[in-house]
């Protein structure tokens, strides 16, 4: 038997509350392995990136003039391909 292999994905979607793409908008990725990215979301604020196993992930999503929400994913374990989907809604500074 060949096993097939592993694949781990992340997908997003970044959007303000009101649901429009923030200017400057980011996606930083921190990974134990020693990923460490920053991400831009295209123009419809979807953004991804491939995760690897065995590692646990930090992802921080923000834009200038909101509250920046931070997301742990954790690949460790994973014996199945899966895509963790992560739809983030950016709430602004009061």
């Amino acid at each position: 038997f060949i096993l097939p292999d592993v694949v781990l994905m992340c997908d997003g979607k970044l959007a303000a509350e009101d649901g429009t793409l923030p200017s400057r908008a980011f996606i930083k990725v921190i990974g134990s392995d020693g990923t460490n990215m920053k991400l831009r979301p295209n123009d419809d604020g979807a953004f991804g990136f491939k995760a690897e196993p065995e590692t646990t992930y930090l992802i921080q999503c923000g834009a200038r003039g909101y509250i920046s929400q931070k997301f742990t994913i954790d690949t460790n374990g994973k014996t199945r391909s899966e895509t963790i989907v992560l739809n983030v809604k950016l709430k602004k500074f009061e």
